[in-house]
């Protein structure tokens, strides 16, 4: 598989989680806790497949957190490229596209 390995745990997230590991691949780092900690054992073990099957809100928010703050700097970026492509390319008072 091509892209960047994330690797975390469920319990690094949240300790009534279980310690299981879970990986997301990426064009981008994401950035994830990855210190294994001690979960809760039954997580897995008792429970409906709704239980079984959710994933700690912690990880879901840290997982956009990082996304947004990866497009942020692409979007900076970006932005700073085109500013300067079209300021070579046009007249200053015709740029209005980022002020």
């Amino acid at each position: 598989m091509n892209g960047i390995k994330n690797n975390t745990y469920y319990s690094s997230y949240n300790k009534e989680f279980s310690v299981k590991p879970t990986c997301f691949y990426s064009n981008i780092n994401l950035n994830l806790k990855n210190k294994r900690k001690p979960g809760n054992a039954e997580h897995y073990s008792k429970g409906s497949y709704y239980q079984r099957s959710m994933i700690p809100k912690e990880l879901i928010k840290d997982l956009f957190l990082n996304v947004f703050v990866q497009l942020k700097k692409i979007s900076v970026l970006s932005k700073e490229y085109t500013k300067n492509y079209i300021s070579n390319s046009l007249e200053k008072d015709q740029i209005s596209l980022f002020d």
